[in-house]
C-alpha cells in the first residue's frame, strides 16, 4: 500500500525534527505501510445452500438473517419453489401456509422476511377490497362500471358477485379450480362507489415471516387474500409495501401494511409500481397521464407527495432516511437523480433534486442508496463502471476494460460484480473508509478494492449488510448461495 505523497512529506519532516535519520524514516514508513495493508478488510467465504438444490435470489437483513429461493429443478419458473433461510448459522425451508406454491422475490429486514407465493385456491374470508376510482368526464368515452366483490366458496374457488347495493352495472364471473372463467352475467343496477373492481388474473399473494431468534422458530402469515396478483414486496421494520393488480388494462395500485392493517395508497386508472419502504416513508413510480413520476407516502402524516413533475420518465426509486435516488430519462440516456436536503440553498437547508451523474452522455442506471451516499453503474463509452456519490461529489470507483455492474451499498461497504476476465463475473468489495487513489492512467478510483472471488463460475447479484456479503453462484446445472463474512 502506497501512502499519499503529502503524508510521506509530513511524516519525513516530523521524523527529522525528532532526530530520526533517513534509514529510520524508511524503516518506520515501511512498518506503517505494512500495518495499513494488514488492516485491510479480509473475508471468509463459504457456501450456505444445499448443492443438490437450485438456489437463487438471495437477500440479507441487517442481522444474521439470509434468505433465498430454492427449487429441486433448474426450471425454477415451472417447478414448485420455496423460501430457504439461513439464520444464526442454521438453514431450513419455510413452509407456505394454505398450500401456497412457487415462492419468489424474498426481501429481508432484521429478523423478518416477505415474499410472494402462488395459490390455486383462496379459502377463507377475502381481506382486500380495492377502492373504486371516482368517475370523471372523459369527453364522451366512459368506462363500463365494473364493481365486484370477490368471494370464495368452501373449495376456495373465487367468484365475482354483485356488491349488495347500488351498482350501475354488476357482473358475476364464476371461475373453476383452474382459474378459468365459466359463466358471466351482467345486470343493470344503480351507481355505487368504493367497491372492488375487475376480475383478477393473478394468484400471487404476499407472505410475511417473523423470526424468533433462530432457524427453528418463527411464524409465517399471509398478508393478502383476494385472488389478485400481488408483486414487488418491500419490508422495513415490520412494515410492508407492495403493488396489487387491478385487472387488465387498469394497472396496479400501491398497498402498505403495518400492525395488521392494510392501506391502499393509490387509487387511479394508471400503473403504480416498485414500492420501497424505509422508516415511515414509502416511494414508488407511477404514471401521471403523460410519463412516470416519483411519489412518496409519509405514514406518520398520512400524506402522499409527488416528488417529480416533468415531461420524461422517472423510475426505479430507492430510499434511505428521506433521501430518494432514481433513474430519470431526461434525454435518450438515463441519469441518476437524488432528492435530498440541499444545505447551500439561498433559502437555507431545503429538500431539492440534484442530478448527481450529470456530464455522462451514456446510461446511468441501477442506483442503490445508504446514509446519503449513492452507488450505480454507468456506461463510460467502453464498458460499465461503478460510480459513487458521497453526499457532495461524484467519483468513478472503477476504471478498467471490463464491465462492473449490479452494485449495492450498506454500512460503509460497497459491493458489485465485475467481469474481470471478460468471461464470468467475480465479486468485489470496497470499504468507503479506504478512500481513493490514482490508477496508472491518473484516474481517481477506489483504493484497496477487494476481490472476493476468483474462479471460473458466474458470481452474481451481491447484496451486503453489516459487512456480510451474500450472492448467487452459477455454473452448468447448478446454482448456489455464497456468503462472505469478515475475518
Amino acid at each position: 500500500m502506497i501512502m499519499p505523497d503529502r503524508y510521506n512529506v509530513d511524516f519525513t519532516l516530523r521524523c527529522r525534527r525528532s532526530g530520526i535519520g533517513p534509514a529510520g524514516v524508511s524503516l518506520l514508513g515501511a512498518l506503517l505501510s505494512w500495518a495499513s495493508a494488514a488492516s485491510a478488510l479480509q473475508f471468509d467465504v463459504k457456501q450456505i445452500s444445499d448443492d443438490a438444490i437450485v438456489s437463487r435470489e438471495p437477500t440479507i437483513g441487517n442481522s444474521s438473517l439470509i434468505a433465498w429461493v430454492s427449487a429441486y429443478t433448474n426450471e425454477i419458473a415451472g417447478g414448485a419453489t420455496r423460501v430457504t433461510i439461513f439464520d444464526h448459522g442454521q438453514r431450513r425451508d419455510l413452509e407456505n401456509p394454505e398450500g401456497g406454491q412457487n415462492s419468489a422475490k424474498p426481501q429481508a429486514f432484521s429478523n423478518s422476511l416477505v415474499w410472494i407465493a402462488s395459490f390455486a385456491n383462496t379459502p377463507g374470508d377475502l381481506t382486500v377490497r380495492l377502492k373504486e376510482v371516482p368517475w370523471r368526464d372523459e369527453g364522451g368515452m366512459t368506462e363500463l362500471r365494473a364493481l365486484y366483490s370477490s368471494v370464495a366458496d368452501s373449495n376456495g374457488v373465487v367468484s365475482m358477485v354483485a356488491a349488495p347495493t347500488g351498482e350501475q352495472f354488476s357482473a358475476v364471473f364464476v371461475t373453476n379450480s383452474q382459474g378459468m372463467i365459466e359463466t358471466t352475467n351482467i345486470v343493470e343496477k344503480i351507481d355505487v362507489t368504493n367497491e372492488v373492481r375487475r376480475h383478477p388474473r393473478g394468484d400471487s399473494e404476499i407472505l410475511y415471516w417473523t423470526g424468533g431468534g433462530g432457524a427453528g422458530t418463527g411464524n409465517t402469515s399471509r398478508l393478502t387474500r383476494d385472488g389478485r396478483a400481488d408483486l414487488a414486496p418491500s419490508i422495513w421494520n415490520e412494515q410492508v409495501s407492495w403493488q396489487k393488480e387491478k385487472g387488465w388494462p387498469f394497472g396496479w395500485e400501491i398497498f402498505f401494511w403495518k400492525d395488521g392493517v392494510s392501506k391502499q395508497l393509490t387509487t387511479n386508472f394508471y400503473y403504480d409500481m416498485a414500492p420501497k419502504v424505509q422508516g415511515r416513508l414509502v416511494v414508488w413510480y407511477g404514471w401521471d397521464g403523460h410519463d412516470f413520476e416519483i411519489f412518496m407516502y409519509d405514514n406518520e402524516k398520512d400524506i402522499t407527495s409527488q416528488i417529480t413533475s416533468n415531461r420524461y420518465d422517472d423510475v426505479a426509486p430507492v430510499i434511505w432516511n428521506g433521501d430518494v435516488a432514481w433513474e430519470g430519462y431526461e434525454s435518450t440516456a438515463a441519469d441518476i437523480f437524488l432528492y435530498h436536503t440541499v444545505s447551500n440553498s439561498p433559502a437555507g437547508p431545503v429538500k431539492g433534486i440534484t442530478n448527481i451523474s450529470k456530464g455522462n452522455p451514456d446510461d446511468d442506471i441501477n442506483p442503490r442508496i445508504w446514509d446519503g451516499k449513492v452507488v450505480w453503474q454507468s456506461f463510460d463509452g467502453d464498458d460499465f463502471e461503478i460510480y459513487y456519490y458521497d453526499g457532495q461529489k461524484t467519483y468513478k470507483l472503477t476504471s478498467n476494460n471490463y464491465d462492473d455492474v449490479n452494485p449495492d451499498i450498506r454500512d460503509g461497504l460497497v459491493v458489485w460484480q465485475g467481469y474481470k476476465d471478460n468471461w464470468d463475473a467475480e465479486i468485489f468489495a470496497w470499504e468507503i473508509s479506504s478512500g481513493f487513489t490514482k490508477d496508472a492512467e491518473g484516474n481517481t478510483v477506489a483504493k484497496d478494492v477487494i476481490q472476493i472471488t476468483d474462479n471460473n463460475v458466474e458470481d452474481r447479484d451481491p447484496r451486503t449488510s453489516n459487512h456480510h456479503i451474500v450472492w448467487q453462484q452459477d455454473e452448468t446445472g447448478k446454482s448456489r448461495i455464497m456468503l462472505a463474512t469478515p475475518k
